[in-house]
């Protein structure tokens, strides 16, 4: 999924090494001007968010076609209309919750909740500053959040089970990393985070900080 350079337009690319390559599909009604997010909430269901402008995000909930290359049909849309939040929505399903998570122009980090065509509390988490995009994924029972400090550079993790109560943050990279925005994934029963290396040039992947007592990730 990307945005079009040029017309803001909202891509979708299905990548499949058994099907021969097809052309991406646009989403009805979607312009961005910021990277979109997408979760899988379900058999053939996704949730996108998009930055429409300078003061709106929206959310939007898409049925997918039985046949790659085919058009989604919009379900679900929700608005959310504030001008702190000046990038894109990082979006994770934890359990039967869909969270969105961002920061604000002041590097503060804050996520809310949403369902069809509503949007839950708005909550900031204290003491936590970053000037990108934060990554947020949902791994074994624990919502994963990860962020590149703005103060040491370095990429700070912390786990939640509910996405309130949230671990101290730990670093999980021993020096500052790249100034960008970093991406978490589980998978296969491992928690892997990636980010631009100090050498913005190089991708790194590194496990991440599991609490004491689950298996340790590996290194991609």
């Amino acid at each position: 999924m990307y945005t079009d350079r040029d017309t803001g337009l909202v891509h979708v690319h299905p990548i499949n090494s058994s099907l021969p390559s097809t052309s991406p599909v646009a989403l009805p009604y979607q312009q961005s001007c910021a990277a979109p997010s997408a979760v899988r909430i379900g058999p053939r269901r996704v949730r996108v968010a998009v930055r429409r402008g300078e003061q709106t995000v929206a959310i939007a909930e898409y049925r997918l076609p039985r046949r790659t290359g085919r058009a989604w049909s919009l379900k679900d849309q929700g608005w959310l209309t504030d001008d702190r939040f000046p990038q894109s929505m990082e979006l994770a399903q934890h359990g039967d919750t869909t969270w969105a998570l961002h920061h604000g122009e002041d590097g503060s980090i804050s996520a809310t909740t949403w369902s069809p065509q509503r949007f839950g509390p708005l909550w900031t988490m204290e003491g936590q500053r970053t000037s990108h995009t934060p990554a947020l994924t949902s791994h074994i029972g624990q919502l994963w959040l990860a962020h590149r400090d703005a103060t040491t550079g370095r990429l700070l993790a912390a786990s939640s089970p509910d996405g309130h109560t949230w671990s101290p943050f730990s670093p999980i990279t021993a020096t500052a990393v790249h100034a960008a925005a970093p991406c978490l994934t589980s998978h296969a029963g491992h928690l892997y985070a990636a980010h631009l290396d100090a050498h913005p040039h190089e991708t790194t992947s590194c496990p991440a900080a599991l609490p004491q007592g689950q298996d340790s990730p590996r290194t991609a």
